[in-house]
């Protein structure tokens, strides 16, 4: 079963160059392809100079997370039986157990997904807000995973497409609560261990009001398009209510989250 890394690039080569170095100097023998979302045409120079070995997808735009892993899966599935995908702010610190992950796969034909533990997170750990809605819409039970860390995760590629591949309506955020959904609807499972050591740099990306944005907007998309029940969406009302603040600013950008989220307006924010 060959197996690749999968990174999503954007930006910040530093991160880049470090994750890559760290996957040669624990897991030298596994390839590694990298999706560049990024437009500086003087990083993806220098990632194609530095790393000869390393197999560069490189997109004209940043096509957003999703559609950036999605090129990638696409590209893979043919020649992998699994892929290792990272965001490039992920360094390992030991070899990631592959024997372990192959047996895992092997023995349970509907484990869909495997998310990697990672130095700061318990992706065990119950989202209250999903597990309502998981548990409402799907009747999961308590000790189901309903959720992944979308920075390090491994996904095999023998799966319909429909679960193989990420949400590209989203751009950024909720992305791993819809794809966790569509898993376990089609009778698939996720499962989290640590199956080696990830240090995740995690540093913020975006601003508290920028997130608030694309979170609110893409769970009312999400709602929309799988027709969730009337008790889910109270479930969702009650988590918008508790985004709201007394800064005008972030109630302007609440308001047009919901605005956009009710017509359908996906994609990255303009």
């Amino acid at each position: 079963m060959r197996s690749v890394f999968l990174i999503l690039h954007y930006k910040n080569y530093n991160n880049t160059f470090q994750c890559i170095n760290s996957i040669k100097k624990y897991n030298p023998n596994i390839d590694i392809i990298i999706v560049s979302n990024d437009t500086n045409n003087k990083n993806n120079k220098l990632l194609k100079k530095n790393f000869p070995y390393v197999k560069l997808i490189e997109n004209n735009k940043n096509l957003g997370f999703g559609k950036g892993i999605n090129i990638g899966i696409k590209y893979s599935r043919e020649k992998y039986k699994f892929i290792i995908c990272l965001n490039n702010d992920i360094i390992l610190k030991s070899s990631l157990n592959i024997n372990l992950v192959k047996k895992k796969f092997k023995l349970d034909k509907k484990l869909a997904l495997i998310g990697l533990k990672t130095n700061e997170n318990n992706i065990n750990k119950k989202n209250s807000f999903q597990n309502l809605v998981f548990r409402n819409e799907l009747n999961t039970k308590e000790n189901t995973i309903i959720n992944y860390l979308g920075a390090a995760f491994i996904i095999r590629t023998d799966l319909p497409n429909n679960i193989n591949y990420l949400s590209e309506k989203l751009f950024l955020y909720c992305d791993e609560f819809i794809h966790c959904f569509k898993i376990l609807k089609n009778g698939y499972k996720i499962q989290n261990f640590k199956l080696c050591n990830l240090i995740h740099k995690r540093k913020k990306t975006a601003l508290r009001n920028y997130s608030i944005y694309y979170e609110i907007r893409n769970l009312i998309i999400i709602f929309l398009d799988e027709k969730m029940s009337l008790k889910s969406w109270i479930y969702l009302y009650f988590w918008i209510f508790k985004q709201w603040s007394k800064n005008l600013l972030q109630i302007k950008i609440v308001l047009r989250a919901i605005s956009d989220g009710f017509s359908n307006t996906y994609g990255q924010l303009k």
